[in-house]
């Protein structure tokens, strides 16, 4: 029995989430069986040939993953449609500890529906069985969802009354991916199947922690002073340098010890087109090279991204690149250009800073407070621990709170360039999973000799292991999964009107005109 997701329908979207999460996967050609694929994700642009084979994999037993609109075809039946917002997923939920999932957009919804509430009240996916096999039909293709192109402003979860916000995705496409990485382990489950994947980080570790600083007209002291507070906590930070507004003192960051130097901008803006990209990027690069210094990973100025940029990013051949905008709180992935041309691989983080925080009239104390329950959520959910600051932001005693709660047991300290190295060599290379004998048989490849595998059984117990070649049930270390962690009861509040956001917006616009006059 193979331990594989067949795909039908575009592949594109899928590749992305099941490549993120480290499951072998592959396109569908020829038969469809459960010996061959122990489970089958859907796009919607799945044809009528497609959805027959489904039926016929499902009454041999198999499980399939897929919206709505794929469900109502496979069953010859109707679905309705409604304009969605949000999901959010109940503490007794197959998905509980997901939390808000912003779609934003019109959805399906099974006329069985049992799981998942939306904003407009009432379940919107169905999980159960359908001629013999078991179904996960979501109200949107998750693969359409990790293509999304679109950026918002977005309230963030604060215990405080003033939540922060910035400009992000405008899916939650971290909280898409679990979704599917739950409905993946619940198909395993059904079908008492174990449930394999590539581990997120280095062996077993339970997470990785790193840190980003945008240097954005930071003074000559204000950087220095940031730099030597890294130093002293031994944290190696990765730096991405405003260079047209430090080139007075750009030859301090080729100094710096044990740290990460990426390019950020020459001047401060990101823009619509490839051209202006293009010079804004190159005018970076030259001025770095001029002082004998390299840099293999980019961030835009405000986390925007475009498909203009992300195009020049590939030019310029980084290694990786970092835009909220495009996705922040997840694990690492390629975007998608179109016509089977792929981007440079992004490192998101979690896109509020002290600065996000001080602009909302925060003390350093609250601003603790935010960071702590942000750190504790993310360790819960195995996410991985990317902050991000600049040196105008200060608040030194805060950064000393969130190195702590983000170090720790089982926590590896990576730069973003490490961490990018390590991630492009988990996803190179095949690998292949074959469960029989209550053993795992594994064909890892040559191009990751080190990898580990996380494996979760039928019965919610899981155990980590180097991919050798054969892992038997009793030599392995089992314990329970891990619980979800608790949704704030309050978290639809970060959905409501925010009437911050749109008098900041204006403040800010007024500041950037004054500024240029």
């Amino acid at each position: 029995m193979r331990i594989r997701i067949g795909i039908l329908g575009d592949p594109s979207g899928w590749f992305l989430l099941l490549e993120q999460e480290g499951v072998p996967h592959q396109r569908i050609h020829g038969d469809l069986t459960p010996e061959h694929y122990s489970a089958v994700v859907v796009n919607d642009a799945a044809d009528d040939r497609e959805i027959e084979m489904v039926r016929q994999y499902l009454r041999l037993g198999g499980g399939v993953l897929c919206s709505a609109k794929v469900y109502a075809e496979i069953r010859g039946t109707t679905s309705g449609r409604r304009a969605i917002e949000y999901l959010l997923a109940e503490d007794d939920s197959l998905f509980a500890g997901t939390g808000i999932v912003d779609l934003r957009q019109r959805s399906r919804i099974a006329w069985n529906a049992n799981e998942l509430p939306s904003d407009i009240g009432g379940p919107t996916a169905f999980v159960g069985t359908y001629e013999g096999g078991h179904v996960v039909a979501l109200p949107f293709d998750p693969s359409l969802t990790a293509l999304d192109e679109r950026a918002v402003r977005k309230s963030f979860y604060s215990p405080e009354p003033r939540l922060p916000f910035e400009r992000v995705s405008a899916v939650d496409k971290h909280a898409t991916r679990r979704l599917v990485t739950v409905a993946l382990q619940h198909l395993h489950r059904a079908r008492d199947l174990w449930y394999a994947h590539l581990w997120y980080y280095p062996e077993n570790a339970a997470s990785v922690f790193g840190f980003r600083i945008d240097t954005d007209r930071g003074s000559a002291g204000e950087v220095e002073a940031l730099y030597e507070f890294l130093r002293g906590r031994r944290v190696r930070g990765s730096w991405f340098v405003d260079v047209g507004g430090q080139k007075q003192f750009l030859w301090r960051f080729g100094q710096m010890q044990g740290q990460e130097i990426g390019l950020h901008c020459y001047e401060h803006r990101t823009f619509p087109d490839e051209p202006r990209n293009h010079r804004n990027i190159l005018k970076a690069r030259d001025a770095f090279r001029a002082l004998n210094v390299g840099a293999v990973g980019f961030a835009a100025p405000y986390g925007i991204w475009n498909r203009a940029l992300a195009n020049v990013v590939v030019e310029f051949r980084f290694l990786y690149s970092s835009e909220f905008a495009y996705d922040h709180d997840n694990l690492p992935s390629i975007p998608s250009l179109g016509r089977d041309r792929r981007g440079v691989l992004q490192v998101p983080v979690h896109p509020v800073s002290i600065g996000s925080l001080r602009r909302q009239g925060y003390e350093a104390s609250a601003m603790q407070r935010y960071f702590l329950r942000v750190a504790e959520e993310k360790r819960a959910r195995r996410e991985p621990l990317f902050f991000y600051h600049h040196p105008k932001d200060g608040h030194l005693p805060v950064l000393e709170e969130l190195f702590r709660a983000a170090s720790g047991a089982g926590v590896v300290h990576m730069t973003m360039q490490e961490y990018a190295e390590w991630w492009l060599r988990r996803t190179a290379g095949p690998l292949e999973l074959n469960f029989r004998d209550q053993a795992l048989h594994v064909d890892n490849g040559a191009g990751r000799p080190t990898a580990w595998l996380h494996i979760v059984r039928p019965d919610g117990q899981e155990a980590f292991h180097p991919a050798e070649s054969k892992l038997a049930a009793a030599d392995l270390v089992w314990r329970p999964v891990p619980p979800p962690p608790l949704i704030p009861h309050d978290i639809e509040r970060t959905r409501r009107f925010n009437y911050r956001i749109p008098l900041t917006v204006a403040v800010d616009r007024l500041a950037s005109l004054r500024r240029r006059a």
